[in-house]
């Protein structure tokens, strides 16, 4: 099976915090018809935010939803190609597995700093990457 067949997917507790930054930022102030986010633009952006953290995430085979084929998030291979450059090696074959730990993971982490903030303030999570 190539990696692009593969279904990924949050868990259930993730979903649930997805459905809640989704609800939170989509009824701002700031938000427009035309910058609303789904739940593709989630899971992207939460496997970006992990990224910095993925040596120290758990090693773990996850119960997900699999809503998603790899290749709907990822599909110009950038978020892949990031991952081969923050991991000297990086064995391809566990991709799919690896895609939900960092989105799951990643959500955590956009969850917490919507919760400290009142809005996803992406600058403070990037700037700890540095």
């Amino acid at each position: 099976m190539s990696a692009d067949s593969g279904r990924i997917g949050f868990t259930d507790k993730a979903d649930e915090l997805v459905e809640e930054l989704l609800y939170s930022i989509n009824e701002s102030e700031d938000s427009s018809e035309n910058t609303r986010l789904i739940k593709k633009d989630i899971y992207r952006l939460a496997v970006c935010a992990a990224l910095q953290d993925f040596t120290s995430i758990k090693e773990e085979k996850l119960q997900t939803s699999k809503n998603y084929r790899l290749n709907e998030i990822d599909s110009d291979g950038s978020i892949l190609t990031a991952l081969e450059l923050i991991i000297d090696g990086y064995d391809r074959s566990n991709i799919n597995n690896d895609f939900e730990r960092l989105a799951n993971h990643g959500v955590t982490l956009l969850s917490e700093i919507f919760e400290k903030n009142n809005f996803l303030n992406l600058s403070q999570l990037f700037d700890d990457a540095r």
